[in-house]
């Protein structure tokens, strides 16, 4: 993309209309949008719940999991380096 303020291609889609709907069309389009949305929206509380549980529960337990890992590397990485360089 141009950052210029002279690019012709640019300057040329500043002129064209902006694109006006009537008020049926926009009410139709919103109207089966809706449905669309609905019919692909998750039903029911179940799967919500079972969101929030992965949520707060499992995904903690995996970040707590993976942090105790993590520091247990590091313990045994940096016990390597101490003890390998004591006399």
């Amino acid at each position: 993309m141009s950052l210029h303020k002279d690019d012709p291609l640019l300057s040329k889609l500043r002129e064209l209309p902006a694109p006006v709907l009537d008020p049926a069309a926009r009410a139709r389009t919103r109207r089966a949008a809706e449905r669309v949305f609905a019919e692909e929206a998750p039903s029911g509380a179940r799967s919500m719940r079972l969101g929030w549980m992965w949520s707060r529960t499992a995904l903690s337990a995996v970040l707590a999991l993976s942090a105790v890992i993590y520091v247990a590397g590091a313990v045994d990485a940096l016990g390597k380096i101490y003890v390998a360089a004591a006399p």
